[in-house]
């Protein structure tokens, strides 16, 4: 199949519809063990899908990509299992490293390591004693404690600390090749055949008995061990020996902080850990003709480019569209049709422009919004349409919000019919009956939408995911999760933009585009609320200091009312910054006994203030 059959001879909704079933195909066979096409081109595929299709009810599921369900009840999994971020480039990880170590930094700590083990490509899994369950969703997976009952065990080193823990289901890939390869396309069939419920082939259950199919606690992978300084200097040494030795199937390498105090302090977003990355090769390149550009409407107005190109095949897969990621930056590098453009896959997998070999002689962008019509404008970079009725604007803020509540069903041709209706907003919708539904949905669709939407008001959601889903300018869950750490949920509407700016982590342009975005919604959040169950952030994740948070403080000297890491501890806490050298973005320097002669130097140079223990104390309270 080529990715042309995405969009050729179909409307733009028949397109989708079949492009998510052959995605959902593809994705159900992959992760039952008996893949249709190659990874490499069904990851490909998923994220082309996502590029084109970026607000389809299927990409709910992406965010952490789920394992199969072969048996046994989902449960809720002892501890949150997030995907790993990729990078396919040296300068990529020296960014990663760079990021953990300015962190460490303001913890004050030094000597900081990474640890570099194999990534290994088998199902990952969570085991808890006696219990072993899939990822699933990355919050829920599904009970596969019956595979260790049947014998699946973890390997035995003399290095092994755990076998509880995340880890990932593998297969000896040597004994694969010699005794099972005749029998079984790949690994995975067998990893599938061996975790699911019922009997199991005598071939699997001979291969669990001899250890070679097992879970592998990442506790236990042992790895490298390097400062900042030497893990690209080894990266390329440590990735032939991976690749040379490792039992089992590996697809990269994965790097991890080795503190756990930087851990806790960068956390994750919804999709990775932020301590976390995963190294992978892509080393294909093609020169490609820009046929044309395709621009599409986002739902915050934001007017995005695809570069369409003329059809290539890239590592066995035929390209025909990429990313033009914004106006400004096709404007600069002067793409447009008749451009020349040294194309590549990032990681064999998103298909990405490296550089322009030749310059289009016309370089142009829609003055009208592709989706209602209206003027176009160029915000620094991006062309937006400010029409806050435009078609796309509204179906997106429909369809982000079921997507990030996870609530099935309502992709783009569903939102669009009940948009077309009149039913254009949450409140609206919410307020449907399930003859409502059916005027305008018809058949069982409506009676499944309908109770989709009265099962969503049952489940507990979070309250910064809840919020989030309102679709606001510029702030995710993350921040919203930021924001309920410090305000109560009932007060928000309160706020001011100077409150708001006080929390870390929100600067002027968030705090603007939060105040704005609260606006917009408060009637219909504050009608909505009472229908869910919501469970309620508790308050002091981050407390507020109005004399303290977001200042930088440097605490030198000797100190008599206990150890600096406490007091490091309880200044993060106000919302504070913890400095390690005095410069010109320092407020304070706090001064214990037998202060340093270099420290209160710069600290008159650069105008900062100096206190004593005492005084800090007092702000503190």
């Amino acid at each position: 199949m080529s990715l042309d059959e995405f969009v050729e001879d179909q409307t733009l909704e028949e397109a989708e519809q079949e492009a998510e079933s052959l995605m959902r195909g593809y994705n159900e066979s992959y992760r039952a063990g008996n893949p249709t096409i190659s990874d490499a081109e069904y990851d490909f595929k998923m994220k082309l899908f996502a590029d084109i299709y970026p607000n389809n009810e299927y990409l709910n599921q992406k965010i952490v990509e789920p394992e199969p369900e072969l048996g046994g009840k989902t449960v809720k999994l002892p501890r949150k299992m997030l995907s790993t971020n990729k990078a396919y480039s040296h300068k990529e990880i020296e960014k990663f490293l760079n990021d953990c170590t300015e962190v460490g930094r303001r913890l004050g700590v030094k000597n900081i390591q990474f640890r570099i083990t194999p990534k290994m490509d088998g199902f990952a899994g969570f085991r808890e004693d006696s219990k072993l369950f899939t990822r699933g969703n990355g919050t829920e997976g599904g009970d596969i404690s019956h595979a260790l009952a049947n014998g699946l065990q973890s390997p035995q080193f003399e290095w092994a600390i755990d076998s509880n823990g995340p880890g990932e289901i593998v297969c000896d890939k040597a004994f694969f090749a010699e005794h099972l390869a005749d029998y079984y396309e790949n690994t995975r069939n067998i990893i599938a055949g061996a975790i699911k419920s019922g009997e199991l082939d005598p071939k699997i259950k001979e291969a669990i008995r001899l250890g070679k199919i097992v879970f592998y606690p990442f506790n236990n992978l042992g790895g490298w061990l390097l400062p900042k300084e030497k893990v690209l200097e080894n990266l390329e040494e440590i990735w032939d020996e991976v690749v040379a030795n490792c039992l089992y199937n590996t697809d990269g390498l994965v790097l991890e902080c080795n503190n756990e105090k930087i851990k806790v302090e960068m956390g994750c977003t919804s999709h990775h850990w932020k301590w976390m990355l995963a190294y992978k090769k892509n080393e294909e390149f093609h020169e490609v003709k820009v046929t044309d550009i395709e621009w599409n409407t986002a739902r915050v107005g934001r007017i995005t480019p695809v570069i369409l190109l003329e059809p290539t095949e890239v590592l066995g897969v035929t390209v025909s569209r990429c990313s033009g990621h914004n106006a400004g930056l096709l404007m600069k590098q002067g793409i447009n049709a008749g451009a020349i453009v040294n194309l590549t896959r990032s990681g064999a997998v998103i298909p990405h422009v490296v550089s322009v070999i030749k310059r289009s002689d016309i370089i142009s962008m829609p003055e009208k919004c592709p989706s209602c019509g209206s003027p176009t404008e160029l915000v620094e970079d991006h062309l937006m349409c400010n029409n806050k009725e435009c078609f796309a604007q509204v179906e997106g803020v429909v369809e982000h919000f079921f997507k990030e509540m996870g609530i099935l069903g309502f992709g783009p041709v569903i939102v669009k019919q009940l948009c077309d209706w009149g039913y254009d907003n949450i409140a609206d919708i919410y307020d449907m009956h399930q003859q409502d539904l059916y005027n305008v949905i018809g058949g069982k669709n409506a009676e499944n939408l309908y109770n989709a939407i009265q099962s969503s008001k049952k489940k507990e959601v979070e309250d910064w995911r809840l919020l989030g889903s309102f679709a606001l300018d510029g702030i995710g869950g993350s921040m919203c999760e930021k924001l309920l750490q410090v305000y109560p949920l009932e007060t928000i509407f309160e706020l001011t933009e100077e409150e708001v700016q006080k929390i870390p982590g929100f600067g002027f342009i968030n705090s603007v585009n939060l105040i704005n975005s609260l606006k917009r919604i408060r009637d219909d959040f504050e009608y909505l609320l009472p229908m869910f169950n919501v469970k309620k952030t508790v308050i002091g994740g981050i407390k507020m200091n109005n004399e303290v948070s977001g200042k930088v403080f440097v605490i030198t000297g000797t100190l008599l009312s206990g150890k600096r890491e406490e007091l490091h501890t309880k200044l993060k806490e106000l919302g504070g910054i913890v400095g390690t050298s005095v410069s010109a973005k320092t407020q304070y320097l706090v001064t214990g006994l037998n202060v340093g002669a270099a420290k209160t130097s710069a600290a008159v140079k650069h105008g900062v203030k100096v206190i004593s223990e005492d005084e800090f104390l007092e702000m503190l309270k």
